[in-house]
């Protein structure tokens, strides 16, 4: 460690306690802001190359932080509705990976897995994390001394977007990507769809009316099918948030071609999907339900940091001038 991080290290202690999230998404990584009053910061990416950007965004953060939770696009992981495994939500994250293993192709050790109970329902949304995704993203934590403290699927972000809204449909697609049909039941997904048969941009271009009623069909789909399968939950609003399209335009359109109110997804002003996710992930933070990176993993605590070797030689010499002023005063008065 050179002079500089132990430098960078103090001031991050003297700051104490403060996370910062970071928003992986296929056009660009997104860094937490630390004020409210301020966007989250953007770092595109170039080349697919996802770990320059994050090198990136964590240089900034590195001086400002303690540590790190990282939000994952669902490009980076898998999800599975199973049957609720019948042990302690604590031991999950280990159980997981076997329980999986007729679904998927890797082995159970070169995955991580993490579950939210699915409310009113026996199952459970499983995600599934690579191993060597986990591996890249704790060694980028660990070259700018952030301590790594979850990694979380967006789409347990997304639920809690809509505010106090727990039950909504939700179409969206981050730049670069798919448009993607997902369910919410009390904020946790549960139903996805990715609509790729659907070219954007939808908005903003002429002979677009085609492709709108292309995706009004598959969106009535599976709107239809939620119908029948989620009878015991009322989906009345589609909520609308996609990167690089007229929302305006967008929702009017399909008002008119749904059933289903339609509505953006922030009423005020449009954002990116990156900085509606970083910003919502920050104002969320302790209702979290997934963790894909969970305890069994994590380093364990070391006693002898920094920080603690120097409150050590504080008190140790806090302790000497005590001790040599109380026998220069007991020198004093017995001479």
């Amino acid at each position: 460690m050179d002079f500089k991080a132990v430098l960078d290290k103090l001031k991050r202690s003297s700051v104490g306690g403060r996370t910062c999230f970071l928003v992986i998404q296929p056009d660009a990584v997104y860094l937490s802001s630390p004020t409210k009053s301020s966007r989250p910061s953007k770092f595109e990416i170039t080349e697919s190359n996802w770990e320059r950007a994050c090198e990136q965004a964590l240089s900034v953060a590195a001086s400002s932080y303690d540590s790190l939770a990282v939000v994952l696009s669902h490009n980076y992981y898998q999800m599975y509705q199973i049957d609720k495994p019948a042990m302690p939500r604590n031991e999950w994250p280990s159980a997981l990976p076997f329980l999986l293993k007729e679904l998927i192709s890797e082995r159970a050790i070169d995955i991580i897995a993490d579950a939210a109970e699915l409310p009113n329902s026996n199952k459970v949304q499983a995600y599934v994390l690579s191993r060597k995704i986990l591996d890249k993203i704790v060694l980028l934590a660990n070259r700018v001394q952030l301590k790594l403290e979850a990694i979380i699927p967006e789409d347990d972000i997304w639920g809690d977007t809509s505010g106090e809204l727990g039950n909504f449909l939700l179409l969206q697609r981050s730049a670069r990507g798919h448009f993607r049909i997902s369910a919410f039941v009390e904020h946790t997904i549960a139903f996805h769809r990715s609509i790729r048969s659907v070219t954007p941009p939808l908005t903003g271009v002429p002979s677009s009316d085609l492709q709108m009623d292309s995706l009004s069909l598959e969106l009535q789909r599976s709107i239809d099918y939620l119908s029948s399968q989620l009878r015991h939950v009322q989906l009345h609003q589609l909520k609308v948030c996609c990167d690089d399209e007229d929302e305006k335009e967008l929702v009017e359109s399909l008002n008119y071609r749904l059933s289903t109110k339609v509505s953006p997804l922030l009423a005020e002003e449009h954002e990116l999907s990156g900085h509606v996710l970083a910003d919502t992930a920050l104002a969320t933070s302790s209702a979290r339900r997934v963790n894909l990176y969970p305890d069994f993993l994590k380093p364990k605590k070391n006693l002898l940091t920094l920080k603690n070797v120097a409150i050590s030689w504080g008190v140790a010499a806090a302790l000497i001038f005590l001790s040599y002023g109380y026998v220069t005063w007991q020198v004093t008065i017995h001479p």
